[in-house]
């Protein structure tokens, strides 16, 4: 079941809302990846909202941001201890913050923020992840002044913060064995550039 809203203001706002129930049987997710090993998480269920936000408050500046929040639960399996328990690797919240702006002469910068919530790291739940934050930004020069199209030149800046984070984490067995993380790169630094013609 999915409902929505939308709304929209010229082109200086557009707001949209939805909530979502999505009911799933024999759902089958991999505990670890490349392991070729599943877990059937029998009947689940996912409720949430996901809310978008774009906002131009003046000429060439441009503001987007998202939210997703979810909620996730075996409802039936035939491991008894499972029913109730959160499905694994789904954060609660994902939140998403870019804001760019663009000089007429084609000088430009854009930052991006994402924050990724607390999730369960094994369908057992014995252990959680705290989830992360991570900010990006770039400054580029654009070759048709204000606007992309003819291409551009960029310099960017991943993992601003240089945060020690991991965007996937699993249990490695029982509640002896721990965690397990992926961890994913810090703070980098790249030049390009984009030409169409």
């Amino acid at each position: 079941y999915e409902a929505g809203i939308e709304y929209n203001y010229k082109s200086l706002l557009n707001f949209n809302l939805t909530g979502f129930i999505l009911n799933t049987s024999k759902e089958v997710s991999e505990t670890i990846p490349g392991s070729g090993v599943f877990v059937n998480s029998g009947k689940t269920q996912r409720r949430g909202l996901e809310l978008g936000l774009r906002v131009q408050p003046v000429n060439r500046l441009n503001i987007n941001g998202s939210l997703a929040y979810v909620k996730t639960e075996i409802k039936r399996n035939e491991d008894k201890s499972l029913i109730g328990n959160e499905l694994n690797n789904i954060p609660k919240t994902v939140a998403n913050l870019s804001v760019d702006y663009t000089l007429e002469s084609g000088f430009g910068a854009r930052v991006n923020l994402r924050d990724v919530g607390k999730y369960s790291t094994g369908v057992e739940n014995f252990f959680y992840y705290k989830g992360y934050t991570r900010a990006d930004a770039t400054l580029f020069y654009n070759f048709a002044g204000a606007y992309s199209y003819r291409g551009q030149f960029f310099v960017e800046v991943n993992n601003i913060f240089d945060e020690n984070y991991s965007t996937y984490v699993f249990d490695n067995g029982g509640p002896a064995d721990g965690q397990s993380y992926s961890a994913s790169p810090m703070r980098s630094f790249s030049v390009g550039v984009s030409y169409n013609f």
